[in-house]
Order: structure tokens, then C-alpha cells, then sequence
């Protein structure tokens, strides 16, 4: 039933149930749908709650179908009808499983970023196809799981692990897949949205730079081991499609870290010292491969973040000594810098472009200076990680090799 109540959600239908707001002790009967883009929306039969002064922040429990209990978190009442009575309530965060609080704490926490599985490149899977001495073939598959790498952050302790999914039974098709996730263990209990800021969003946005490519949150769980509860957490967002695996297609792999432990510690203690940078670039990288104004002026203000937290000073041309990358891989002269500085300034205060360069060169060189000035720092990312000057050029000459800076 569970999956199926799951299966209906994710498909936009309106699956029947009883929901109240938290306190109120008056359920009343309605339904609940789901989009990605829009989140939860209760919509109740018999509208009797009183619309409240403060009608944001709600929590909304529900049971679908016969038992199934849910929980909409920071609920926004979005329709009401003649008395002020509340239709409907909305909300980008749904909890599945269990009927919680937003103080409630957890011990555990597990996360899936699209991009992780590929940057991890390991599966546990291998198969064979040898031939019998009759002439049949037998295809074999096995899985073993691969070891399991834990690293001790500020407040927690993460495992990347392998897990394994199966499907077999009396059917035509078998299917064997295993998956990447980060299981985050705090040393003391916490809230959901405390654990999915400090490990969640320094794991997108890690995967995110090591890919080059967008990057979400696809699968997040919380566990509360002594309560015996566990929670799956949707939240609305732009979907995203895994792509295809290709060769050498991101710009580094976890493999590839000169020393994968030290490596994640590192990045957690960049993440936290320059934050919010590394999730704006985060951003930047989530717009693809679309070039435009708002996202030069988005990744001139990581950069800028980065460098000022990081290393004092809110100058890109800097940058270049510390990442160690000569000008030719990058691309970033010094009149490429000046020019993503003079665009940085003519989008955002849309004043006079100077006395340096034309609107004409501002407008034309966008899509160049952008792609250079991230190159920059992804450059700059890579030293912090531990990578040596010579890897550092290796890993960008092969990045770039087939749309050259």
C-alpha cells in the first residue's frame, strides 16, 4: 500500500485522506497531491478550520488511505472560502512516514545526489558471460559490497556507502542496481533542516562542482533510532533527469582525490568557512549550459564570496597565483577578468559601462568571460582539494578539451 499511495503521489494524483493542523484536533477529510514544482497541496471536503493571524509555518499531519501518515512542514494556506475557513494549504516540504514536528530531531540522516553515483564510479556489481561446454550460455551477475568510506566532519560522521536494490520473482524481467548515499551521523541529534544545511548542501554542492554539471538532492532520509521512526522527505524543486554515463565526462572523480578522506574534510571546512560561496556557485553550475546576464552576476558573487572569506580580498585576478593554472588553460588574462568585473558592474547597477569597454564588447564577450572566470575557479577548488598544480591543469585540459576556453 505504502508504495503504491507513492507511486499515485509522483504520478499527480489526488490520493484521499484525513488531515489537521498540528493542534487543532479537528481532521477533516480531503486530498493530498504532489508536483516537483509546486510541492504538497491539501485541499479538505468540509472547510472548518478558522484561518489563524499567522497563517504561515503550519504543520499539517495527514493519514492517507487507511494509515499512511504524513506530514506537510511550513504549510502556507493558499484558498479560503466565506468566513475566512481554510480550503486549501500548501507546502514545498512533505514528510513521509511519520507524524512529526518542526523540533523534531534525528540521529541519522541519508542522502543521494544526482551526480553522486558517477563521481563515486563504483557499483559492487560485476558479470560475466562464459560459455558451457553443452554451447549454452549462462550470464552471470554478482555484487559484493564495495568498502565503505568514513569521514569525521565538524559535528558528524559520514559514510559514503553502496546499497543494493532488487527486483526478482516469478517475472520475465530481474533487475539488480545498486546506489550511492552518504549517511550522515551526528554526534548529537537534529533537527531535519539543521542536518540538510550543514551536510546536505555541501554534498550537492560538491558533486556539483566535481560534475560540472546541475545537481539536486534526489533521495533524503531521516532516522531516529531509540523513537524507531524514519521519514523520507520531498521537497519541491526543479526535477532532473540522471544522464548518461560517459567516459571521463566530469571534471574529476572521487577516485582521482589525492587522499578521498582528507579531501571531503577539506571541503566541509571550505564549505562552512565561505558559505554561502560554494553553494552560489552551486547555483551557477545548475544553470547549465545557458549563459546569460543574472548568471555572470551570480558566479562574480561566489567568486567574490570565496575570496573574501577565503583569502582576503574580493579580486579574481589574484586567484591565479594561488590555483597555480597557467592563463592558457583557463583562458583568464587580465582583459578577460576586467571585462567580467566591467559586466559584472554595467547588469547589476545597469550604470555607464566605462571608459574600458563598449556595451557591444560587454554584451558580446558574456558567454566567454563566464565560462573563463568559472574556470578560474574551479582551478582555485581544486588546490583546496588537494590537488597539485600539474593534476589541477590535467583535469581542466581534459575537461575542456571538447568546448576549448
Amino acid at each position: 500500500m505504502i508504495w503504491n499511495i507513492k507511486a499515485r503521489l509522483l504520478a499527480g494524483e489526488a490520493v484521499l485522506g484525513y488531515f489537521e493542523i498540528a493542534g487543532s484536533d479537528d481532521p477533516l477529510p480531503g486530498h493530498l497531491r504532489w508536483t516537483p514544482e509546486s510541492g504538497a497541496m491539501i485541499e479538505v471536503v468540509d472547510p472548518r478550520w478558522q484561518k489563524r493571524v499567522n497563517t504561515e509555518h503550519l504543520t499539517v499531519h495527514g493519514l492517507l488511505g487507511e494509515s499512511y501518515p504524513i506530514t506537510l512542514l511550513n504549510g502556507i494556506v493558499r484558498t479560503t472560502v466565506l468566513d475566512d475557513r481554510i480550503k486549501r494549504i500548501g507546502a514545498y516540504t512533505l514528510a513521509l512516514g511519520e507524524h512529526i514536528q518542526p523540533e523534531s530531531t534525528w540521529d541519522r540522516a541519508i542522502y543521494v545526489s544526482r551526480n553522486l553515483a558517477e563521481w563515486r564510479g563504483i557499483t559492487g556489481l560485476d558479470h560475466s558471460l562464459p560459455d558451457s561446454p553443452d554451447g549454452r550460455h549462462h550470464y552471470r551477475i554478482d555484487w559484493a559490497a564495495p568498502p565503505v568510506d568514513e569521514v569525521s566532519v565538524k559535528g558528524a560522521r559520514l559514510k559514503f556507502a553502496t546499497n543494493v536494490e532488487w527486483e526478482i520473482g516469478l517475472m520475465p524481467v530481474y533487475t539488480l542496481g545498486s546506489q550511492q548515499q552518504v549517511v550522515v551521523e551526528p554526534r548529537r541529534p537534529q533537527r531535519l533542516e539543521a542536518l540538510s544545511r550543514d551536510y546536505a548542501m555541501p554534498l550537492m554542492a560538491l558533486t556539483a562542482f566535481a560534475a560540472d554539471r546541475p545537481d539536486s538532492i534526489i533521495e533524503e532520509h531521516y532516522v531516529h533510532r531509540k523513537r524507531d521512526q524514519r521519514i523520507e522527505v520531498w521537497r519541491a524543486g526543479a526535477s532532473m533527469e540522471p544522464p548518461e554515463w560517459r567516459p571521463n565526462a566530469l571534471l574529476f572523480y572521487a577516485s582521482e582525490l589525492p587522499d578521498f578522506r582528507l579531501s571531503v574534510i577539506r571541503w566541509w571546512r571550505l564549505y562552512e568557512k565561505t558559505r554561502p560561496a560554494l553553494g552560489i556557485f552551486g547555483d551557477y553550475i545548475n544553470e547549465g549550459l545557458t549563459f546569460s546576464r543574472p548568471r555572470l552576476i551570480t558566479l562574480h558573487t561566489a567568486i567574490c564570496g570565496y575570496t573574501d572569506a577565503r583569502h582576503g580580498h574580493r579580486d579574481p585576478r589574484k586567484l591565479r597565483a594561488y590555483a597555480g593554472v597557467a592563463d592558457e588553460i583557463t583562458g583568464c588574462s587580465n582583459n578577460v577578468l576586467g571585462l567580467f568585473g566591467a559586466a559584472r558592474d554595467y547588469f547589476a547597477h545597469l550604470g555607464s559601462p566605462g571608459q574600458k569597454y563598449s556595451v557591444a564588447e560587454i554584451e558580446d564577450g558574456t558567454p566567454k568571460v563566464t565560462r573563463r572566470a568559472a574556470a578560474l575557479l574551479q582551478a582555485s577548488l581544486l588546490a583546496e582539494l588537494g590537488f597539485s598544480k600539474t593534476k589541477s591543469a590535467a583535469l581542466l585540459s581534459r575537461h575542456y578539451r571538447n568546448w576549448p576556453l
